[in-house]
């Protein structure tokens, strides 16, 4: 396990050689020290974190170990995987100094070895979600200890991506111009992968499809409001989901006609609007500034003001103070 250099320099959009040249200290120095083959001393600690406009504690910080659930689709760039991972690694260094007493609860261990809509419905009732749909999923998974973030990931083509530490905290990144609809499925999704998954495959994404439809639109709720007449496009207003996904999600159940799911897989999405924004590290930061002032909780963290309002704060639903 090596430093948070490595994370720290993508993040900054540096390569080793750019960094070399910004720094003054060796190419081979710095791929030894992101290795973990080589200890920095205090004067090339200093000297990278002038050239990457970092705190120095941070950069001699361990890289904690982070498991991405999602398998990126076959055709996105290395780099882009790359620098997400880079912003999840540092992501949990900073939550855990921000809030390291929040820890995730999606009852995993006890779900068992259920298909995918067991497993679903399952955390539905653990978690008393009622009937219908679910609108505020962001407040429901930080209800639960899942800590959700504002993020650019257009580079990795999705719209939510999530993680695990050794540590008991799971992070989800969230894109905050995704539609609503797009949005909700995409982390539904990922929490499916949160429950079920501890690797990262191909394979193991229909499943995650599977959990999402399951865990926003119980079949047996869409197969009791068909019986009952209502149309398939209420339904997909009324359960906010994109239409094709909606349509996929259906067919499994029988509960489409086939004209009705080739029209719905050709449907836009209906909802151009955002989720709300997360609130639960807010919500911990606000207990905090009746003690230490925001200079002192970003100081604390590793973080400038800046960044922290930038990359933890913004786009909530809440502020701090």
């Amino acid at each position: 396990m090596g430093s948070t250099l490595e994370s720290v320099r993508i993040t900054r959009g540096f390569t080793q050689s750019r960094l070399e040249a910004a720094s003054g200290v060796s190419q081979a120095a710095i791929s030894l020290i992101e290795t973990g083959h080589q200890v920095m001393s205090d004067s090339v600690r200093d000297t990278l974190a002038a050239a990457l406009d970092a705190s120095p504690l941070l950069l001699e910080t361990l890289a904690p170990s982070v498991l991405i659930r999602h398998a990126p689709q076959h055709s996105v760039p290395a780099r882009a995987i790359k620098r997400v991972s880079a912003e999840l690694t540092l992501a949990y260094v900073h939550v855990g100094l921000l809030a390291g007493n929040i820890r995730y609860d999606i009852a995993a261990r006890a779900l068992g070895e259920d298909l995918a809509p067991d497993r679903a419905i399952e955390l539905r009732r653990k978690w008393n979600v009622g009937p219908g749909s679910v609108d505020d999923i962001v407040g429901l998974l930080e209800e639960h200890g899942i800590i959700c973030l504002h993020r650019d990931l257009s580079g990795l083509r999705v719209n939510a991506i999530a993680a695990t530490s050794e540590d008991g905290r799971a992070l989800m990144l969230l894109d905050p111009r995704a539609d609503a609809d797009a949005s909700r499925w995409a982390i539904a999704h990922e929490l499916g992968h949160l429950v079920m998954h501890d690797t990262s495959d191909r394979l193991n994404e229909a499943s995650a499809d599977e959990f999402a439809g399951e865990f926003l639109a119980p079949r047996t709720e869409l197969r009791a409001r068909r019986e009952a007449g209502d149309d398939i496009d209420d339904l997909v207003r009324l359960y906010r989901i994109p239409p094709a996904d909606f349509a996929r999600h259906a067919q499994r159940g029988r509960l489409v006609t086939v004209a009705e799911y080739r029209r719905l897989r050709r449907a836009p999405s209906t909802h151009r609007t955002q989720l709300p924004g997360p609130a639960l590290l807010a919500e911990t930061l606000r207990s905090r500034v009746f003690e230490d002032s925001i200079e002192d909780i970003a100081a604390s963290a590793l973080l400038t003001e800046e960044s922290l309002q930038r990359d933890y704060l913004d786009g909530s639903r809440l502020r701090p103070a």
